[in-house]
C-alpha cells in the first residue's frame, strides 16, 4: 500500500494589505482508495 502526505504551514500576509497573519496547518493524505484534507488552521 502507498500513500503520499501533503503538508502546508502558512502565516505570511504581503506588505501593503490590510489583512491579520494568521497560524495554518493543513495536510492531506493520499491513499489508493480515498482522500482527506484535515486542515487546524
Amino acid at each position: 500500500m502507498s500513500y503520499h502526505i501533503t503538508v502546508l504551514i502558512e502565516n505570511t500576509v504581503l506588505p501593503g494589505q490590510s489583512l491579520l497573519a494568521e497560524h495554518g496547518l493543513s495536510f492531506f493524505v493520499e491513499l489508493p482508495d480515498i482522500r482527506y484534507l484535515q486542515d487546524r488552521g
